[in-house]
């Protein structure tokens, strides 16, 4: 038996059944798999779970029916009740790669975007035709399948979209307000000056804004010199984006990393990513003291609006600029050994504008360290803390 039908009949195929029931749960079962032929072609695992009440607290016998399936299935030929019976679709095995691994916190819209089904179905096609009995399926009618409602599934997705506008219309404003503040000091800064044939432009933040969230801080924005080899450019950033850190998982880059360890230390993991410097470039030392400053004014006025549980950098460049102002205050440091190399990680507090958030400073995802020495860098500065 494959493994999948093996963890699933483990878990649902008669669960909780009493033994005086059995004979019942099997001819439920017996009769929905006659009555749904279409859907047994899929060869799914068909189960059954006994509860002593119902959802709204009545007491009794009742029963759900659990399909389990794989990836590639019609959820169009699965009936929402049989006899009255409650039916759940239960899919045993983990999602294909153009879906990331989904993290608490991931937005259902990003996760479940239709760009990604239409990527998945595109790739597979003909397995998808094969695996579903249907030789001469169109590309519409695999997402058909895969949602069990296409068009249903992008309205649902758009729906999520627009009620999160709606929810981060502050965020939105402020973001715009600070987007043209922004505008005005690029063109004072020395990048600007030196590279501003480039167009390399400046952003304001990576996510979207949530407040008193621990906050993810760099150094300044880079740039992808492949990218614009492709004829694209940067600029100012377009608009507000509204995928938090962990929905933002296909353009973390190395910060992915990140996340496993987060979810290590934080019941609720780091979801606005912002940088200390808005402008853009293609090295960190290509941004001046006088970049810096200018900068820090619009990195100030955001912090006070976000309103942060704390700060958290991968960055020795802006530790060293924290260090060096002044802002950075109450500072810890451990010196960790990893083979021949000698690392420093920070704690402490950063004061912004006569307020202190708590700070902590770690070494880069990219950096080479062995895990023993990343996890020891990590417990300094969150273990204990929540």
């Amino acid at each position: 038996m494959e493994k999948w039908r093996l963890e699933f009949r483990e878990r649902h195929t008669f669960y909780n059944i009493l033994k005086s029931d059995r004979k019942i749960a099997e001819g439920i079962i017996e009769r929905f798999k006659i009555q749904y032929p279409d859907l047994m072609q899929l060869n799914p695992e068909v189960g059954i779970i006994q509860f002593k009440r119902d959802a709204d607290g009545n007491k009794g016998k009742f029963y759900k029916i659990i399909v389990g399936h794989r990836y590639i299935f019609d959820y169009r030929l699965l009936p929402d009740h049989f006899e009255n019976i409650e039916v759940k679709s239960n899919l045993c095995e983990n999602m294909p790669k153009e879906f990331p691994d989904p993290y608490p916190g991931m937005q259902n819209e990003v996760y479940h975007s239709p760009y990604r089904y239409i990527l998945f179905v595109k790739r597979n096609i003909e397995k998808i035709r094969k695996t579903l009995h249907s030789e001469n399926m169109t590309v519409d009618e695999a997402l058909d399948a895969l949602t069990g409602d296409w068009i249903n599934h992008i309205k649902w997705a758009k729906e999520l979209k627009e009620k999160r506008i709606m929810e981060h219309k502050e965020h939105i404003k402020f973001f715009n307000e600070l987007l043209e503040k922004t505008k005005e000091v690029y063109y004072q800064s020395d990048v600007f000056k030196e590279h501003g044939n480039k167009n390399w432009g400046y952003s304001v933040t990576a996510t979207s804004f949530e407040k008193h969230a621990k906050v993810i801080v760099g150094f300044n924005w880079g740039v992808d010199n492949k990218w614009i080899e492709q004829g694209n450019s940067y600029g100012a950033q377009p608009e507000y984006p509204l995928k938090n850190f962990s929905s933002s998982y296909d353009d973390l880059g190395s910060l992915k990393r990140t996340i496993n360890f987060f979810h290590n230390y934080f019941e609720i993991i780091p979801e606005v990513q912002v940088n200390y410097c808005f402008f853009r470039s293609e090295k960190e030392d290509q941004i001046t003291s006088n970049d810096l400053k200018l900068s820090g004014g619009l990195f100030d006025s955001l912090i006070q609006y976000l309103e942060p549980s704390m700060l958290i950098s991968f960055s020795r460049f802006l530790n060293d600029h924290l260090s060096k102002t002044e802002k950075l205050i109450s500072e810890k440091a451990l010196e960790i050994k990893s083979g021949n190399k000698h690392f420093s990680v920070t704690k402490g507090k950063v004061k912004i504008n006569n307020k202190e958030v708590d700070y902590f400073n770690l070494p880069h995802p990219n950096y080479p360290i062995t895990r023993e020495a990343r996890v020891k860098a990590w417990d300094f500065c969150f273990k204990g803390t929540n």
